[in-house]
C-alpha cells in the first residue's frame, strides 16, 4: 500500500496510468533525486528535504507514520540519498554527515545503524546490510555488514566505516541488495 504515493485517492488504480505523488499539503514537486527499493521510495527536493512513501517506508523509516500513502518528511538539508532494505539514508549538512533511519534485518543483530558513522561524504549507495560513501578525494568508505567480503577490504568488523581496498579515482557508486545468511 502507498508505493504509488497517491494519498487516500479512492478511484480505482490503473497501473499503466501515471499519478502524482502527494504530500499532506499537495503534490510532491521540485524533485532533484529519487531512489527506491521494493515498496519504499524517497525523493530529495531542491531545498534538501527528503520525503519517503510506500508501505515499507511508512512502517520502518518513520515509526510514528504507520502505513501512510503520502510522501512524508524524513530528512532535511540533504545533498544525496539512498534506500536500502528497511532503511533510508541521506548525506546532510555542509560537512557531509551520513544520517540513517529505519530498521535492519533481524538476522543481522550485530549490525547497528548507529555505527554507520561517516563524515565528509559526497555520494551514497546502500546494499542489503550497509553501504558505501564516495568521498571528495575519490575514494570509497564502506560501512555495515562485514560478511563475505561485502566491505571490500579485510575488515572483519561491522564498524567503524573503513576504506575499500585499492579503489581510487572513483566518480560514481551504486548499491545492490544482497542477502546475507548469518
Amino acid at each position: 500500500m502507498g508505493v504509488r504515493g497517491r494519498g487516500p485517492d479512492s478511484t480505482p488504480l490503473v497501473l499503466s496510468r501515471p499519478t502524482l505523488v502527494r504530500t499532506q499539503t499537495g503534490v510532491l514537486d521540485e524533485v532533484v533525486e529519487i531512489t527506491g527499493l521494493g515498496a519504499q521510495v524517497c525523493a530529495r527536493r531542491t531545498d534538501g528535504d527528503v520525503l519517503c512513501w510506500g508501505n515499507v517506508a511508512a512502517e520502518n523509516i518513520r515509526d510514528d507514520v504507520q502505513g501512510t500513502p503520502y510522501a512524508t518528511l524524513v530528512f532535511s538539508g540533504a545533498t544525496a540519498i539512498a534506500v536500502g532494505y528497511k532503511v533510508a539514508c541521506a548525506i546532510t549538512g555542509a560537512s557531509g554527515v551520513l544520517e540513517c533511519q529505519g530498521t535492519r534485518p533481524t538476522n543481522w543483530n550485530d549490525v547497528l545503524i548507529a555505527n554507520w558513522a561517516v563524515t565528509g561524504a559526497a555520494k551514497l549507495a546502500l546494499n542489503g546490510g550497509g553501504g558505501y560513501a564516495l568521498m571528495p578525494d575519490k575514494t570509497v568508505l564502506s560501512f555495515g555488514v562485514a560478511k563475505r567480503g561485502m566491505r571490500g577490504n579485510a575488515d572483519a568488523s561491522n564498524s567503524p566505516a573503513s576504506p575499500v581496498t585499492d579503489l581510487t579515482d572513483v566518480v560514481a557508486i551504486a548499491g545492490n541488495v544482497v542477502k546475507v545468511n548469518s
